[in-house]
C-alpha cells in the first residue's frame, strides 16, 4: 500500500506521480473491506441455532478474516468485548463456541491494504485496535482460494472428518457470506448460493448469507440512484432471520 509523505500533500499530484502503482494495485487487489460489528448478528444466528456445540465457521469472501477473529474470540471463555465497540452497539444475547475459523479469500490477509479499503477514520481506528487486540491462533486462519472452491479446498477438507459426530472432537459447519452475494453477477450469485446451502446441509450444519436484499429490479433502480439506501438482512439457510439497520450492523430485529 502506498504511503503518502507526512505533511500537506497535494493529491492530484500524488495520484499522478504513483498512477502506474495505483492502476496496478485497483485493478489487482479486491476490495478487503472488514467491520467487526458485522460478526455481531451473525454471532447471535449461530448462537440460537447451535447452543452448546462447538462450531466452524467457514466464511467465503473473507477478506481479512476480521469476523473470523471476533467469532474465535467470543468463543473463549471470559471474552471482554467491554470498549472494543462503540457505545449503544447492539450485541448477542447468547454467543456461540466458535472454535475454528476458515477463511477463503482471493487475496492474502494485508493489514495495510485492509487499513487503506476503509473511508472513515474513525472506523479504521476501531478496526486497527480489533487486528491488535484479537491476535488469531492455530484455529483461525485466511486461506487463499476462491470462494468457489468450498467443497475441495484443503483449508475445508481437512475439517470434514470432523463434521462426523462419532468424531472424537466433532464440529458443526457454518458457511457465512457477509456482503459477498450482492457483489456477484446473478449466475454466480446463485451458483454460489447453492454450493454454499448444499455443503452446510450435507454435512449437518447451516448456511448464513447477511446481505443486502437482491433482485434484478431493485438492482437496476439502485445502479441509477446510488443515494437509494438498500435494506440489509441475515439469512438462515435461505429463509431471513434478522433484519439490520444498515450495513454497519449497529442494531438488527428478528424477523
Amino acid at each position: 500500500v502506498l504511503e503518502a509523505p507526512p505533511g500537506s500533500v497535494n493529491l492530484d499530484l500524488f495520484l499522478v506521480r504513483h498512477h502506474a502503482e495505483i492502476y496496478h494495485l485497483c485493478r489487482r487487489r479486491p476490495l478487503q473491506t472488514n467491520l467487526p460489528e458485522r460478526a455481531l448478528p451473525v454471532l447471535e444466528l449461530m448462537g440460537e441455532r447451535f447452543p452448546n456445540r462447538e462450531l466452524a465457521l467457514i466464511e467465503l469472501g473473507s477478506s481479512f478474516g476480521l469476523l473470523g477473529r471476533v467469532a474465535c474470540a467470543a468463543g473463549r471463555d471470559g471474552w471482554d468485548y467491554i470498549g472494543l465497540f462503540e457505545p449503544g452497539q447492539q450485541m448477542p444475547r447468547v454467543f456461540p463456541r466458535v472454535t475454528v475459523y476458515r477463511g477463503i479469500d482471493r487475496s492474502p490477509p494485508d493489514a495495510a491494504w485492509a487499513m487503506a479499503c476503509i473511508p472513515h477514520a474513525s472506523v479504521r481506528l476501531r478496526t486497527e485496535r480489533f487486528i491488535k487486540e484479537l491476535p488469531v491462533g492455530q484455529e483461525c486462519t485466511v486461506n487463499r482460494g476462491s470462494a468457489l472452491d468450498l467443497p475441495q479446498h484443503p483449508a475445508v477438507m481437512e475439517l470434514i472428518p470432523r463434521f462426523n459426530l462419532r468424531h472424537p472432537e466433532p464440529l458443526i459447519p457454518v458457511v457465512l457470506t457477509s456482503f459477498l452475494l450482492s457483489r456477484l453477477k446473478p449466475s454466480k450469485r446463485l451458483l454460489l448460493a447453492r454450493l454454499a446451502r448444499q455443503f452446510a446441509a450435507a454435512n449437518g450444519g447451516a448456511w448464513i448469507n447477511q446481505d443486502f436484499e437482491t433482485d434484478d429490479a431493485a438492482e437496476a433502480l439502485h445502479d441509477q440512484t446510488p443515494a437509494l439506501p438498500r435494506p440489509c438482512k441475515v439469512w438462515l439457510d435461505g429463509e431471513p432471520r434478522l433484519v439490520l439497520d444498515s450495513e454497519y450492523c449497529r442494531s438488527w430485529l428478528m424477523v
